[in-house]
């Protein structure tokens, strides 16, 4: 219950700022989670804004930042987004045309595509959790789900695959699977080893296809 509230207020905080930013913004708001010896929840969020060709490498350092802020051990780093997109409820069967328009930028002309609002947090263990919902269908109520991210070694590679092509929602994954070095030794490696061949941590949309649901980053 309580990382669906807290993905909740994620959703409620990135609403919130939407409707005040320009129309080609591509914002996403950041969030570290942390705990103090009394087992007191720590938060920390702040707001990325990449719309400019400005250098985008600041994933990593906002990260570290929001890990300072909330002064207790961090356990897990999110982001909160706004996108149009078409919430799915079968996951395993994605329509052809579904991703063509994906590809393409014309997911808009779905009859069921709208804007939508999407959480995600990574913990220390490779768990993560999701929710999304239509921002003007807020009667029909969040999607929610969940998974583990290090259950084995093909998703694995393909987190590493995703991290190589600078998608943010694994930028922040890797920096809360490296909040367990020792636990998540042969991942955080495999982080490293891309960090170490000079790949940028640029700011890119959010990651293409989730468990239920696709969605790009275009309003």
């Amino acid at each position: 219950m309580e990382i669906d509230a807290q993905l909740a207020e994620m959703m409620a905080v990135r609403r919130a700022s939407f409707s005040h930013e320009r129309p080609a913004s591509k914002t996403v708001h950041l969030w570290c989670f942390g705990r103090d010896q009394e087992s007191a929840l720590h938060i920390a969020h702040t707001p990325a804004d990449f719309t400019g060709d400005t250098e985008r490498s600041a994933i990593w350092e906002m990260t570290a930042q929001l890990s300072a802020r909330i002064r207790s051990r961090a356990w897990g780093f999110g982001l909160a987004f706004c996108a149009m997109g078409e919430l799915l409820h079968d996951a395993k069967s994605i329509p052809d045309d579904l991703l063509r328009e994906v590809n393409t930028d014309r997911l808009r002309v779905r009859p069921l595509a709208d804007l939508l609002c999407a959480a995600t947090i990574f913990d220390a263990r490779g768990r993560k959790f999701c929710s999304a919902g239509y921002i003007h269908a807020s009667e029909r109520g969040p999607t929610s789900w969940q998974n583990d991210t290090l259950d084995g070694q093909q998703t694995i590679d393909t987190w590493l695959s995703h991290l190589r092509a600078d998608i943010v929602t694994a930028q922040v994954w890797a920096a809360a699977v490296s909040l367990s070095p020792d636990q998540n030794l042969a991942v955080v490696r495999g982080i490293r080893a891309i960090a170490s061949k000079g790949r940028s941590t640029a700011m890119t949309r959010p990651s293409g296809r989730e468990p239920a649901q696709i969605m790009t980053a275009s309003r």
